[in-house]
């Protein structure tokens, strides 16, 4: 055993040819063969496997030697364990193989030398997820570490529309650490602007979920649908925004000519959740960007739209008060009322 952790072939071999067990375990379930594979010991390797060391033999997590070297970057124990017949698609505990550690790590040679020898490009753990998606995840998270891999997949066939069992694609996990470089890389190779998660979420809704100006801007400068309804209750972005992002995120959508006017499944507009919910500030910014009703400016009778009627109905409530959250709301009416106070004559 310590030969093999420690990269000492000559000694190993006198162990094997004194008797030694080629399967003996320490008390984490490390063999031989898989302390030399996650050591970097291809010498020792090769001579453990012709002496007959299984290839198989896994330990606690249930990791295989071509996981170890895989993982850890060790080209050359890769070869010699794959030469010898090592299994590709052997799973770990989570369903995932040594593909998806090599590439999500960012070991380039070893997951071009795994894909030539058949490493299947779509297997997916337990949770859906493809080597693919978790090289997008692995490299928005470490910049710059899994680029070439992600390149490499994709030219042998690896799809940039798998979706895992939350029906999130590798775009997605690119957007959770904001990372322009590999959400561009996925649209440049075709990946999907607008596909809908198992929560009928779009990239750009996750965009706003993690409130980052920069991913959201190239979101839409990509062409990302603004105003269809996103989600099962009809939350559109500039709805969702306006209850759960910065003042600087409403403004971006407002500037890229979001409505105004849309309402969710319960006939709530983006003013009537700033309202709800204490926004003030979002409440504001609303109203100053939005178009002045002409029951305001003339007292008219005339019919009004869905947003002039929550104006209305906001207007006759001015002074009323709400539990919102267990605190009392805001008198959202009396702080837009000063933002244009020399035209709202009648109030």
């Amino acid at each position: 055993m310590h030969a093999s952790l420690k990269g000492h072939p000559e000694v190993a071999c006198v162990l094997i040819t004194a008797g030694a067990s080629l399967g003996l375990r320490d008390r984490e379930g490390w063999t031989p063969l898989v302390c030399a594979s996650s050591g970097g010991h291809s010498q020792v390797a090769s001579v453990l496997i012709k002496a007959g060391s299984f290839l198989e033999l896994r330990h606690w997590a249930d990791w295989t030697p071509l996981m170890h070297a895989s993982a850890e970057g060790h080209h050359e124990v890769a070869l010699v364990l794959i030469k010898a017949g090592s299994y590709l698609d052997a799973r770990d505990f989570k369903g995932r193989k040594a593909l998806v550690y090599a590439s999500s790590e960012g070991h380039h040679q070893i997951a071009s030398v795994l894909i030539n020898a058949g490493a299947p490009l779509e297997s997916r753990d337990d949770g859906g997820r493809t080597s693919l998606t978790w090289t997008a995840y692995e490299e928005s998270l470490r910049s710059g570490r899994s680029e070439s891999v992600l390149l490499l997949l994709i030219k042998h066939g690896a799809s940039v529309h798998s979706r895992d069992d939350t029906g999130r694609t590798a775009l997605v996990w690119a957007l959770s650490h904001h990372s322009l470089h590999v959400v561009n890389l996925l649209l440049d190779h075709g990946a999907d602007l607008d596909c809908k998660d198992n929560d009928g979420w779009t990239p750009l809704m996750h965009a706003l979920k993690e409130n980052n100006t920069s991913t959201l801007d190239l979101l839409l400068s990509r062409g990302a649908t603004l105003d269809f309804p996103e989600d099962p209750y009809a939350h559109t972005p500039l709805i969702f925004a306006c209850g759960y992002c910065s003042q600087s995120t409403v403004l971006l959508l407002l500037e890229r000519k979001a409505r105004l006017d849309a309402m969710d499944r319960w006939g709530w507009s983006a003013l009537t959740y700033a309202s709800r919910i204490q926004r003030p500030d979002i409440a504001c910014l609303l109203w100053e960007r939005s178009y002045f009703p002409p029951w305001i400016q003339n007292d008219s009778a005339t019919a009004l739209t869905p947003l002039e009627e929550q104006i209305r109905h906001l207007k006759t409530a001015r002074t009323a008060t709400r539990e919102t959250h267990g605190k009392p709301s805001t008198d959202i009416i009396a702080i837009l009322s000063t933002t244009r106070l020399s035209m709202i004559k009648a109030w």
